[in-house]
C-alpha cells in the first residue's frame, strides 16, 4: 500500500483527516505549523501534538520527504538539485538567487509531453504527474538542505513553475500545491510570490479562473506562428491568437502581469 504524503494535505484536508478519526481538528494547524514554519519533520518533536495521533500518522501516513541525490552550485550562485521521489523517478529543481529573493524553480512532471524542440525534458516523453505531496515535497527538501548546508538565514521566498513538465498538464496536482503554498498556518507565501509558466496548453488556461490568483507566464519563444509551430509543436493544436485571448481574460490581482518568455539561443 502506498502511504499518502503528509505534504499532500491542504490545511483544510488535514482537519477532515483527523476529525473522522475521532481527533482535535485544531491539531491540523498546529501540525501545519510544526512542518512548515518551525520546519520539524519528526512528530516526537511535536510538543503540543498528542501522542495518538503522532502514532497515528506514524502508521498510516508517509511523513518522509524527497531525497535530494545530486546539487551543483553556479559561479553566479545558483544551485541545481535533483530530487527522487519515492519510486526512483526524479525531476530538477532550480535556487535561483536575486537581489532580494531565493527563487525556487520546481519540476510539475517527470518528463513531458509538450516536445518544445529546445527543451531537453521533452525528449523523455511524459512518465508521470507529480502529486501535489511531491511538488511541495521539492520545496521542503530544498529548505531543509539550505538549512543545514547554507545557513538558517538563506529562506525560499518564491516559486516559479517553470521546471520539468507542462503545469497545466498536471492541473489539479498543481493547483493543490499551490494552495499548500499560500497557506497562512504554513509556508504562506503570498499569490504574488508564485509564477507558473505555461506553453499554452488551452484547456488547462481556460480552467485558470479555479487557481488562487498568482502570477502567469508565457513561454512565447516566437509571436509569429509558423516558427511557434515549430518550436512549440502544441501551437499548431492551440494556436497562439486563442492562447492570447484567453490570457487577455484572466483575473489579476493589482499590479499583476502576464510575463511572456522569449529563449535567445546563438
Amino acid at each position: 500500500i502506498v502511504k499518502k504524503s503528509i505534504y499532500s494535505f491542504t490545511l483544510s484536508e488535514l482537519r477532515d483527516y483527523l476529525s473522522e478519526r475521532g481527533f482535535a481538528k485544531f491539531a491540523a494547524d498546529q501540525i501545519y505549523q510544526w512542518l512548515y514554519k518551525n520546519l520539524e519533520q519528526n512528530p516526537e518533536q511535536w510538543t503540543n501534538v498528542s501522542k495518538k495521533i503522532k502514532d497515528d500518522f506514524n502508521e498510516n501516513l508517509d511523513l518522509t520527504l524527497p531525497k535530494i541525490i545530486w546539487n551543483g552550485l553556479s559561479k553566479d550562485g545558483t544551485r541545481k538539485f535533483l530530487v527522487q521521489m519515492n519510486d526512483k523517478e526524479s525531476v530538477e529543481a532550480v535556487a535561483i538567487p536575486a537581489r532580494d529573493r531565493l527563487t525556487l524553480c520546481v519540476s510539475s512532471q517527470v518528463g513531458c509531453a509538450i516536445g518544445c524542440k529546445f527543451c531537453h525534458t521533452g525528449t523523455m516523453g511524459l512518465k508521470r504527474n507529480l502529486t501535489a505531496g511531491e511538488i511541495v515535497g521539492q520545496f521542503m527538501a530544498i529548505t531543509h538542505w539550505l538549512k543545514e548546508n547554507v545557513g538558517p538565514e538563506e529562506r525560499l521566498s518564491n516559486i516559479v513553475y517553470m521546471g520539468q513538465g507542462e503545469p497545466l498538464h498536471n492541473f489539479d496536482h498543481v493547483k493543490k500545491a499551490t494552495e499548500i503554498f499560500l497557506e497562512t498556518f504554513g509556508i504562506e507565501l503570498g499569490p504574488r510570490n508564485i509564477t507558473l509558466s505555461t506553453a499554452g496548453f488551452l484547456p488547462g488556461l481556460k480552467r485558470f479562473d479555479e487557481f488562487p490568483r498568482i502570477n502567469v507566464a508565457l513561454s512565447l519563444h516566437s509571436a509569429i506562428d509558423e516558427k511557434r509551430n515549430k518550436l512549440i509543436p502544441l501551437n499548431q493544436k492551440y494556436p497562439l491568437s486563442e492562447i492570447l485571448e484567453t490570457l487577455e481574460k484572466l483575473p489579476r490581482l493589482k499590479r499583476q502581469y502576464i510575463m511572456c518568455e522569449y529563449l535567445l539561443i546563438k
